[in-house]
């Protein structure tokens, strides 16, 4: 029912295990939003208060101070709006998965518990 890609989501391979449990989990949850005693929408509506659309990423932040240094500060500015803001889905194109150019980068590979 869900239309996921595996590459999308994850930096390993994943394995029909995962999908099995994968599918375990989704079942799961959906017996457990049976039980809701609230709407859907009051629901969906509690999760989006609680839950960033936004969290900054190492790598985000290198890319940012790496144009900075050649004098675009295009990106600084728009990481700078979405950290003030982190619960409001306003620039979807930061909500990615880490680019293959970050691992191995130092610094860029890892979310920082510093962060």
């Amino acid at each position: 029912e869900y239309n996921i890609k595996a590459q999308e989501i994850s930096y390993q391979n994943i394995t029909s295990k995962h999908i099995q449990k994968f599918d375990e989990f989704i079942q799961k949850y959906k017996q457990r939003i049976e039980q809701n005693t609230i709407s859907r929408n009051e629901s969906l509506g509690k999760m989006q208060q609680m839950n960033p659309q936004f969290i900054l990423r190492n790598f985000q932040l290198y890319e940012a101070t790496q144009a900075a240094e050649q004098g675009d500060f295009q990106l600084f500015l728009k990481l700078n709006k979405a950290i003030k803001t982190p619960y409001k889905n306003q620039f979807p194109e930061l909500q990615q998965k880490r680019p293959d150019w970050a691992d191995g980068v130092p610094g860029c590979s890892m979310l920082s518990c510093s962060s």
